[in-house]
């Protein structure tokens, strides 16, 4: 019997790794079909295509193993065939896209080149000059990452930024400043926020910008009891339920955003793309299902049920089971920025997309792109409210687009917004992602329309002209305006505003005064405005032991006059928001009487022209002078200089211009007036002329009261762009001595004085400057102002760089002084650019009054004390605030020949709206300043 032997030999393992492109195949047919869903037209995306590129093989492969058990040989013969050409076009297509002939081109975008355009790119802002409001933009740049709370501190600058151009996020009578009675959301709307969620990654709106949108929204400053409602077409696939997310924590999905919120009947979603199938009849028939109702032409649009159980009609507005209310529905776009192969981007118009059941419709990229399909669905559907365009990412590269890989994403850290979609598209396309990309497409502006494959610069070629975006704009744009919307794409109809970030998040600045020597009876302002832009205070303190009984008479430049009656309890402060009291709007003067002494400041915080941002405060005149002088003025360039003139009198008041300049001597403007009760502005660049460093006196034939603002984008020793105002109350007479106890050369801050000599001879000034403890001796220096014109002193050039300086100025003749410091501060993690400036003290005083002061979020107030005499001061230094009342009494030692600085947010306390009285209790006479630093919000 033969044995049998064992075979003892192996066959060799199959390596494992040869069954993974399999598995990688199936995966990729497996994405293809979900994420391709029911919208054939997303087959031509590239994610799509390399799906079918890898996946192709697979049905036609698996047809032949099911043709294998085919018995008939020709039968198997005859469906090979079929399959394998099905193979051959699905491949084609899968490496092509929508027509055959895009397979020829190449991909643009150069990622390094975005990446880094972006991390120094400034948005450019303009004022057009055919501009009437109605398309104007707000960018904010340099947007910080989320703190980690609701708030997004981009969201919210971009709301403030709204209100400063007229466009009042909130409507609501309360006193706050992104609130007016014509604003967009009253405390009782339905919100709806129309996000984009087509895509995951950086493809889909910015997660963190929603969540700040609602967090805006809840806070409402009238109370908001309203819905807020997250709402999207995604067109196939999740929508709030990605992995992976546009985000700074990337996990952090729309649906976790609204779940944050912990009240649906708050905030809620509606996934339209849940019933975009379900063609439904509107509410008023008696049909409550969800779903979308025809109207044809391609145009759709749903109606559903909110968190609350509210029912939703998008055209018709809220049912309330008998009637329909459109009022209280508002629709805001919140769509995200980037390239997209077909119409050039995705923005404002293209979010649109996401309304209408796209299963209905047909050719609807060639509808939007050349007949305004977006057009037709605002005109016949909804038209948003207010459109926030998410430009925290963006991704610019072609073809990927519209999708948004992580990888292809660059952070720009932009918001913008504005209520004309087509102006923002514009803007967002020619200023933001086109200059990133560095691809003509992204411009609406590109000379080249062909639609040759590839394009002039080698680029792939979707089916699309060149110039899509243009086409688009334009087509969308006729439609809107046959619909009755004012919209456009010309840029000279556009004021573009932009604020940066990371200089703050308000109106950063610094203002300074110097101490009120005694209360007064009566005080008097001549500037004042209530423009977009501006918001004015007016702070009074009471230092009594009674209250005082003021009487407040705001005159504007038309004649007419606004009272108010206000009671000061004894040992108190006041405020007073000018606003609120005269509206928007005006440019007004202020008088302020009291039947007991009082001390007022008027402060005001502004973001002037295209973005110029700070603040300034002067303390009022006790009465009404026939002459006032002036020491600083500038017309060259980044300088722009007002003289305001109140008239209290029954009469009008004639007035004379002597200009004191360094340039040519003294310049007389004659034959001004300004009628009675009334205040009026004169801007110096035209009345004088351009590029004088000039001096002021100021002749009028009745007693006025005379202020002068001048607003700046300071270059200075550096080229600095230093941006802000400052403003002076005149001086209604001359001295021979001026002190000045604020100064600094230290890194940041660049110090000028300027003395004016009105006189018909030269004149000698010395100056001491007094430095800061242990920073040196004083130093002493002497200056020959000419007869007739006006000097300027560079303090730094006197006692050299990081001093804290204050000075003490004398002449044989009378003569003005003035010092201005432009800044960028940055104490305590401030990055806050501005100027100051004030007029020199004639005398040292032992008791002194500021009425404004705060210590709160934003604000670092500061006291400068300069002792010129010859032993240590004492000063005692009183808090009256509006929280407490009168504080306990503090005390600081001045030494002799030097200057102290001390914190108010530290020596007073934080969050205080305070006042304070300064008394001399030993030593001599000292002289005493107040800046405040602030991101004003």
């Amino acid at each position: 019997m033969k044995s049998k032997k064992k075979n003892t030999q192996t066959r060799p393992a199959r390596p494992r790794w040869k069954w993974l492109y399999i598995l990688f195949s199936v995966g990729c047919l497996g994405w293809l079909v979900a994420r391709t869903g029911r919208k054939p037209s997303r087959f031509s995306y590239p994610c799509q295509q390399a799906a079918a590129l890898h996946s192709a093989w697979l049905i036609p492969a698996a047809g032949l193993l099911l043709a294998r058990s085919v018995r008939s040989t020709r039968v198997r013969q005859a469906l090979s065939a079929v399959l394998m050409v099905a193979m051959l076009a699905f491949l084609a297509v899968g490496l092509g896209g929508d027509p055959p002939a895009v397979a020829v081109g190449e991909s643009a975008g150069d990622l390094a080149r975005s990446r880094a355009v972006a991390s120094s790119m400034t948005p450019a802002a303009w004022n057009g000059g055919q501009a009437d409001g109605n398309h104007d933009i707000a960018v904010v740049n340099h947007v910080p990452a989320p703190s980690g709370g609701p708030h997004h501190s981009g969201v919210d600058a971009l709301v403030h930024l709204l209100a400063e151009g007229g466009v009042h996020f909130f409507r609501s009578d309360a006193d706050a400043f992104c609130a007016a009675p014509d604003g967009i959301i009253a405390p009782d709307d339905v919100v709806l926020l129309k996000v984009n969620a087509a895509f995951s990654e950086r493809g889909m709106t910015n997660t963190d910008v929603v969540k700040g949108l609602i967090a805006a929204v809840l806070e409402h400053p009238g109370g908001f009891t309203g819905e807020v409602v997250v709402v999207e077409n995604c067109e196939g696939g999740p929508d709030y339920t990605h992995q992976y997310n546009n985000a700074d924590n990337i996990y952090q999905s729309l649906e976790a955003v609204v779940d944050s919120f912990g009240d649906p009947s708050r905030v809620s979603s509606s996934s339209w793309w849940s019933f975009t199938d379900n063609m439904v009849g509107e509410f008023d028939t008696g049909d409550y299902n969800q779903g979308y109702v025809w109207v044809g032409n391609n145009v759709s649009y749903p109606k559903f049920a909110t968190g609350r159980g509210t029912c939703i009609s998008l055209k018709n507005g809220i049912w309330n089971g008998s009637s329909y209310d459109k009022s209280r529905m508002k629709l805001i776009n919140v769509p995200v920025l980037k390239s997209h192969n077909s119409t050039g981007i995705t923005a404002c118009l293209k979010n649109f997309m996401g309304v209408p059941s796209i299963h209905r419709t047909t050719n609807v990229h060639p509808d939007l792109v050349y007949s305004g399909f977006m057009g037709r669905m605002m005109n016949q559907v909804i038209y948003p409210d207010l459109n926030v365009l998410d430009a925290i990412w963006v991704s610019p590269s072609h073809p990927q687009g519209p999708s948004g890989p992580y990888s292809l994403a660059v952070r720009t850290n932009i918001l913008l917004a504005g209520v004309d979609p087509v102006a923002l598209d514009y803007y967002a396309g020619r200023n933001i992602l086109y200059p990133v990309s560095g691809y003509g497409r992204h411009d609406p502006d590109t000379p080249f329309s062909e639609s040759t494959n590839p394009y002039h610069d080698g680029t792939r070629n979707f089916g699309y002209p060149y110039n899509a975006l243009r086409i688009m704009l334009d087509a969308t744009a006729g439609v809107l305006q046959q619909g009755g919307h004012d919209v456009t794409s010309d840029p000279s109809r556009m004021n573009v505003r932009v604020r940066d970030l990371s200089r703050g998040l308000g109106w950063s600045g610094g203002h300074c005064v110097s101490g009120v020597r005694e209360p007064s009876s009566e005080w008097q302002f001549a500037e004042g405005t209530t423009r977009n832009g501006f918001e004015e205070w007016l702070t009074l303190e009471n230092p009594q032991e009674e209250t005082a009984n003021a009487h407040l008479a705001f005159m504007t430049g038309e004649g007419e006059t606004f009272d108010l009656e206000m009671a000061l309890p004894p040992g108190s402060r006041g405020t007073v928001h000018v606003n609120r009291v005269v509206g928007q709007g005006r440019d007004v003067s202020c008088s302020v009487t009291s039947d007991k002494p009082v001390v007022a400041e008027r402060p005001m915080y502004f973001s002037y022209g295209t973005g110029w941002r700070g603040g300034h405060d002067v303390a009022g005149a006790a009465e009404p002078a026939e002459t006032w002088y002036f020491a600083e003025g500038y017309t060259g360039p980044g300088f722009e200089q007002y003289v305001c003139v109140l008239n209290p009198g029954d009469g009008p008041a004639s007035l004379t211009f002597r200009f004191q300049t360094e340039e040519e001597g003294e310049i007389v403007r004659a034959g001004q007036s300004v009628p009675a009760r009334t205040r009026s502005t004169f801007k110096i660049n035209d009345l004088l002329g351009a590029n004088y460093q000039n001096s002021l006196v100021l002749e009028s034939d009745r007693p006025v009261v005379a202020e002068r603002a001048l607003y700046f984008d300071y270059l200075g020793k550096g080229d600095h762009h230093w941006d802000g105002g400052h403003c002076v109350m005149g001086a209604p007479a001359l001295s021979r001595e001026y002190f000045f106890a604020e100064g600094t050369t230290r890194d940041g801050f660049e110090e000028w004085l300027t003395f004016q000599n009105p006189n018909p001879s030269p004149l000698s000034v010395t100056a001491t400057y007094q430095l800061g403890e242990g920073q040196g001796d004083p130093v002493t220096r002497t200056y020959t102002v000419g007869a007739g014109k006006r000097y300027t002193v560079f303090a730094a050039d006197e006692v050299g760089a990081g001093k804290d300086v204050s000075v003490k100025l004398s002449a044989p003749d009378e003569f003005l002084a003035e010092r201005s410091v432009y800044f960028k501060y940055q104490g305590f993690g401030a990055n806050w650019p501005d100027g100051h400036c004030v007029i020199g003290v004639p005398e040292r005083y032992d008791e002194c009054y500021f009425a404004e002061g705060y210590t709160g979020g934003g604000f670092q107030e500061w006291l400068c004390l300069q002792n010129p005499g010859d032993t240590d001061s004492t000063v005692e230094v009183t808090y009256y605030t509006e929280e407490e009342g009168a504080l306990q009494p503090r005390y600081i030692t001045v030494p002799a020949r030097t200057r102290v600085t001390v914190r108010v947010n530290d020596n007073a306390g934080p969050n205080l709206q305070l006042s304070c009285r300064l008394r001399v209790t030993s030593g001599p006479k000292v002289v005493v300043e107040r800046p405040m630093y602030f991101d004003y919000w």
